[in-house]
């Protein structure tokens, strides 16, 4: 009977349904969350059309109804070329450029509405399956531990986020994996055709993201390790990696100031990092592969961020987590060969270890950030199934109890992702719901905006309103004649958001005591004005 269930426990098929049930997933309830300003932002950019000209598109000062706004994100009602978006996108700085290529491809045949645009990245998921499969089964040499691998993969929580966000994050994925595939190939068979595809599969991860530069790095010392005849191969192949990829490198330095500025948000500015706590946060939101029963951001809350008593339960289990992966990193020091220990220890240290060190010299939390550590999360997928595929492998039933509890743990956290409309999503997710509820009550609504954030901003706030019957007028700051502008429009509700300090000062002094702030607490007040 045992060896009967250790045998049942070797075939594919369990794991191909875990695998199944982890992709249909990926398509439940995938409209809940908020269409947050990124993702508008990944829209806007397809079009090829800097987010810096979008005001210029605008008429300022004049009254248009919200479909002109909702229209920008629909690029199927622009008529552009793929050739000027091309032109546009690449003229423009952009840290990951190929992202929007496919896109302008997947929006003229599948559709321009924001869900198709996460479709797009559930069908990049899915794409990666059996990349991730060739991977494992190259590096294990077992088709069981590669089914183990990509069962982990696809009801991975943080894999599940980015697998259902229109952002660039699972495309970067795909090309990790495929690169990591293509590197082993070559080394093994040290033909060209594994070597011109692996320079391929390097161009497209550069292009995607230039911290890919890392996995290389990853790559070059793994290849003095094991293969230095490889020396050459590998050099060239970098080479003409670099080389194709010099333009964006140098269109990165022409426009270094303007990069800089853009990531001035990630440095705290309040106080200097203490590096162990800094430590502790990078390897518990480790855990968050497989936990995520909420959300990171409410453990840098502070203490009333522990009100909620799911808090305490999520952190036991991510610390039980944590606990196994330093099992699993002690099984492969122990247990595996010299060529699965420094691969996966290549696709996970030199990434902790940059992210780390940066923060520690720019005073920045991108280590808590494990979006932006994406490199590291396929090594430690690799880590988790090398340990418990292993023992599963060798028939260990406890292992397999352990590997089913991850399973339904992933499973949990993906059914808590699925019904949170904020998950993931910048601190002032809950004032764009509000704010949208506040638009759609009244059956016409004008909105007074200067864009103080950005446009992407508040087309989050238009896009998340169920009524066309809304107006926006963009103004300048110092708008003359405000209330000129709205006569005989027949308005039951004016509303001011997303507006300036001197944009307010000017309404006040045209309004007066009809202007009134709404006790909101927003990062930038809302008011109201009376017409009557």
């Amino acid at each position: 009977m045992i060896n009967s269930t250790k045998d049942f426990l070797k075939r594919p098929y369990l794991y191909i349904i875990i695998t199944l049930i982890g992709v249909s997933l990926k398509f439940h309830q995938i409209d809940n969350r908020l269409f947050w300003e990124d993702e508008i932002s990944t829209m806007l950019h397809t079009s090829g059309i800097p987010l810096s000209q979008y005001d210029k598109l605008i008429p300022q000062n004049e009254i248009n109804s919200s479909k002109m706004y909702n229209d920008l994100l629909h690029l199927n009602t622009q008529n552009y070329s793929i050739g000027n978006q091309l032109v546009g996108l690449f003229s423009d700085t952009h840290l990951t450029p190929l992202h929007y290529v496919p896109l302008m491809i997947w929006y003229r045949l599948i559709g321009d509405s924001p869900m198709d645009y996460r479709l797009f990245s559930i069908f990049i998921f899915i794409i990666s399956l059996p990349v991730l499969f060739l991977l494992a089964k190259q590096l294990f040499k077992s088709d069981l531990m590669a089914w183990v691998t990509i069962s982990l993969y696809s009801v991975s929580p943080t894999f599940h986020l980015f697998a259902r966000e229109s952002r660039y994050y699972i495309l970067w994925a795909l090309f990790i994996i495929l690169s990591h595939y293509l590197f082993l190939k070559a080394l093994e068979h040290n033909q060209l055709k594994w070597w011109i595809l692996y320079t391929i599969a390097g161009i497209l991860s550069f292009y995607t993201s230039v911290i890919s530069g890392i996995v290389i790095l990853g790559h070059l010392l793994y290849m003095l390790i094991f293969k230095r005849e490889s020396r050459l191969h590998f050099g060239i192949s970098v080479g003409i990696m670099l080389l194709i990829y010099s333009p964006w490198i140098y269109s990165m330095f022409v426009n270094r100031s303007e990069i800089i500025q853009a990531m001035s948000w990630q440095i705290n500015k309040d106080s200097g990092l203490n590096p162990i706590i800094l430590l502790i946060v990078q390897l518990m939101g480790a855990t968050q592969l497989f936990s995520y029963l909420v959300d990171w951001s409410q453990y840098t809350g502070g203490p009333t961020g522990f009100q909620d008593p799911m808090m305490g339960i999520s952190f036991l289990l991510m610390v039980a987590t944590l606990v196994c992966l330093i099992i699993a990193f002690i099984y492969l020091f122990r247990k595996s060969s010299r060529e699965v220990k420094y691969f996966i220890l290549i696709t996970i240290l030199p990434s902790m270890l940059f992210y780390y060190i940066l923060d520690l010299i720019r005073n920045s939390w991108l280590s808590a950030m494990w979006r932006y550590q994406l490199i590291s999360l396929t090594g430690i997928v690799l880590l988790m199934a090398n340990y418990l595929g292993g023992k599963i492998k060798d028939g260990k039933l406890v292992h397999f109890i352990i590997f089913t509890v991850i399973i339904l743990l992933g499973l949990s956290s993906i059914r808590i992702l699925s019904q949170d409309r904020c998950w993931m999503t910048r601190h002032d997710c809950k004032e764009d719901l509000s704010d949208a509820q506040l638009l759609t009550r009244s059956n016409h609504t004008l909105v007074i905006t200067d864009f103080v954030k950005h446009l992407n901003n508040f087309m989050v706030v238009l896009n998340e309103c169920d009524s066309d019957n809304i107006d926006v007028l963009y103004a300048s700051p110092d708008i003359a004649n405000v209330e000129e502008k709205i006569a005989g429009n027949d308005y039951e509700a004016v509303f001011v958001i997303h507006a300036s300090k001197d944009l307010i000062g000017n309404l006040k002094g045209q309004f007066g005591s009809r202007m009134d702030s709404l006790e909101m607490k927003h990062l930038y007040p809302v008011w109201q004005i009376s017409l009557k």
